[in-house]
């Protein structure tokens, strides 16, 4: 089974790792289903950006306009 879900954000730096956080437990009991988490970005003006680069060096795949897991 393989799941997709695609999240728009927005100056998030308060909930962009809790979001990220969850989708990665969720998906860790459901060993059977493979999954892709699309993270976009709207241009943010605070920290959400740098810090979706640092979630990305820690296992998930940053691409040019989001972040897939």
């Amino acid at each position: 089974m393989t799941s997709a879900s695609s999240v728009p954000c927005y100056n998030e730096v308060g909930n962009i790792e809790i979001l990220t956080d969850r989708v990665r437990e969720l998906f860790a009991n459901l060993p059977q289903c493979n999954y892709e988490h699309i993270i976009i970005d709207n241009h943010s003006t605070d920290r959400t950006v740098e810090i979706l680069r640092g979630i990305a060096k820690n296992g998930w795949t940053l691409g040019r306009r989001g972040l897939f897991g």
